[in-house]
């Protein structure tokens, strides 16, 4: 009788067991293990690369779970998750959820408050970006108060308590980094992008001032193409001090890039100019000039219209324009790029062509790219890359441009005492804010 009752004693146990077994299944690098009859504890495994996003339902054995809860990763060290993004389901966070994520930039939080442990996110010192589902204000202390302290994040939208909108607007707006050391380095592929930088400083051949820093600026910029956007070597042209003849051979090579890649998924053109712009006196036309021409004569010059036809007329899905010049005639800094020109002209307006174009330019009109002497580059190249150095590329054209621009008003009237107003503007319809340069 005794061990009838052992035995059933044992099925009683098993049974038991198997009720509160968890079943498991594994998506995109996330271990997903059942909790309850209705949710499910996600965890990180070494194979969580690149851009990850926690699914809020996940189907396990024919059932559906909600996932409540971000347990512990299973690594120590995780160099290969860049973003990830949380579901609002999640209301909690334990601790080394995402410990020795040291490449992790982005992270997408729930809208509302979830516990998170302490060391949730211990050793994730490369995160920039923290953000929420939708355009409505919501707490979140909860998450800043787990991050690591000695990382310049910023939070979109931004919190609704005072005291936090002052230190994200300090953060955001008065940090300014050595942009030329130490520059941010991705480990993702951004196989399908090509950049063509050109930095004319040198004007000595034509007789007018020169670009201070003009070659500063095409060669960071490159540095940054390479290691913070993630664009192969092979896939970077960086050209200076180039004569009308290179710069001409220079865009038949983005060209020709662009027709034998147009089939690639996602083919991406950058293009970069650092140097002397001037309109032409009688049809207020703008130009980039090269190094061997005086600016008297445009026809020795590189049109702009010019350059945007043949860039909106390119086989591939976005092309981006960064003009650190001026197109009025002023010189970068103080003075007229022609002696004899007592004035500024304001230029006509060149609009991006085609259905694929986002340009940022340095200045509007009459007004004139200044250099940042004190950090060594054009006062836009400056603020361009300092956000990319602070947000490891990460931020979208909406946030580099706001970003710029704000950056570059203020510090021109405080250093310059004139103004200078970066523009944005794009040809793409519909929302192209949301756009990244990876």
């Amino acid at each position: 009788m005794k061990s009838v009752y052992t035995i059933i004693a044992a099925c009683l146990l098993l049974a038991a067991t198997a009720a509160h077994a968890e079943d498991r299944m594994t998506v995109n690098g996330v271990q997903y293990a059942t909790t309850s009859g209705q949710t499910a504890t996600a965890c990180l495994t070494v194979k969580a690369i690149g851009d990850i996003e926690i699914a809020e339902k996940i189907r396990i054995k024919g059932k559906m779970y909600t996932t409540t809860e971000i347990g512990k990763a299973y690594f120590g060290k995780n160099e290969y998750l860049q973003s990830v993004v949380i579901p609002n389901s999640v209301k909690r966070i334990r601790k080394k959820a995402f410990a020795g994520c040291t490449n992790l930039v982005s992270v997408h939080i729930p809208k509302e408050n979830c516990q998170v442990e302490p060391d949730a996110f211990a050793g994730c010192t490369a995160i920039t970006l923290i953000s929420t589902d939708d355009n409505q204000l919501y707490p979140v202390d909860y998450v800043l108060a787990a991050m690591p302290k000695d990382i310049p994040y910023y939070v979109t939208p931004q919190p609704t308590s005072p005291a936090r909108d002052d230190k994200v607007g300090e953060i955001l707006s008065d940090l300014e980094y050595d942009v030329d050391n130490k520059i941010p380095v991705t480990k993702q592929e951004n196989k399908n992008t090509f950049a063509f930088i050109i930095g004319n400083e040198d004007y000595s051949l034509g007789g007018s001032a020169n670009v201070d820093f003009a070659v500063n600026d095409a060669r960071v910029f490159r540095e940054y193409c390479l290691n913070t956007l993630g664009i192969p070597e092979g896939n970077v042209k960086c050209y200076t001090n180039q004569t009308l003849g290179l710069m001409r051979r220079a865009i038949r090579l983005m060209k020709q890039t662009a027709i034998a890649n147009k089939d690639k998924k996602d083919c991406t053109i950058l293009f970069y100019y650092s140097g002397h712009g001037i309109p032409d006196e009688d049809t207020k036309t703008a130009y980039l000039v090269p190094t061997d021409a005086d600016g008297k004569y445009t026809e020795d010059c590189y049109s702009l219209n010019a350059l945007y036809t043949e860039l909106g007329s390119l086989p591939v899905r976005k092309v981006f324009v960064f003009l650190d010049a001026c197109f009025s005639g002023s010189q970068r800094g103080d003075g007229m790029l022609m002696a004899a020109r007592g004035l500024a002209l304001a230029p006509k307006e060149e609009k991006p062509l085609g259905d694929n174009m986002v340009i940022f330019s340095a200045a509007t009109g009459a007004e004139t790219a200044y250099p940042y002497k004190e950090r060594k580059h054009g006062m836009f190249t400056y603020y361009l890359l300092n956000m990319l150095y602070r947000t490891k590329g990460a931020c979208n054209i909406g946030e580099l441009g706001e970003y710029v621009g704000k950056k570059v008003a203020e510090k021109s009237v405080l250093v310059n005492s004139k103004k200078q107003t970066p523009t944005l503007t794009s040809s793409i319809r519909g929302e192209w804010k949301n756009l990244t340069l990876r």
